[in-house]
């Protein structure tokens, strides 16, 4: 139903372990037409291989760069090698995503701020050389960012997401501001 009507899905996959691996690919290889966003680099934010091995083969794969609860690991692993990431942002700049998966509850420390606070440390990832992130009471820390230029920013900023959920820009333009958090 979903490729045939052109709805996106969100999987949380971990290929690190064999059975999940094969079955995600069983899905991908039986729906070439299926956009997926398989969440968080793939779980593969570690061992890209297996990241670019997916989306080398899955044109309709992406991905967003998010990563949870784990965010302070995922920022530490980009700050401590941040021209590999930048080479993943390099050679799928149509199909990665802005995300933050934060997952707002009712937990007093999940306030406007903290939201706040961790949505600027990933743009701050994206958009600087080097950047603070003060999630409090989480972490905080200095960090080395990406800084993609601007074609690549507005991709994964929007849009992607645009292209993902298959909406038209009026008059074949692309958005000039804000963020789009995606749904479609």
């Amino acid at each position: 139903y979903a490729e045939k009507n052109n709805i996106p899905l969100i999987y949380h996959v971990n290929p690190g372990k064999k059975f999940i691996f094969d079955e995600f690919v069983t899905i991908l290889e039986n729906h070439p037409n299926l956009k997926i966003d398989c969440a968080h680099f793939c779980l593969s934010s570690i061992n890209t291989m297996t990241f670019e091995l997916l989306m080398d083969k899955y044109p309709n794969l992406y991905t967003d760069f998010s990563f949870g609860d784990f965010a302070e690991d995922g920022l530490k692993r980009i700050s401590d090698n941040p021209e590999k990431y930048k080479a993943l942002f390099r050679k799928y700049p149509d199909r990665i995503m802005f995300g933050t998966d934060m997952v707002v509850t009712s937990n007093k420390r999940k306030t406007p701020d903290w939201i706040y606070n961790l949505t600027k440390c990933y743009m701050d990832m994206l958009s600087k050389e080097k950047y603070a992130c003060r999630v409090m009471p989480d972490f905080s820390g200095n960090f080395n960012g990406l800084s993609l230029d601007k074609e690549t920013l507005d991709k994964v900023y929007y849009y992607n997401v645009y292209e993902k959920c298959n909406y038209s820009f009026p008059d074949q333009s692309r958005p000039d501001k804000g963020l789009l958090l995606w749904h479609c």
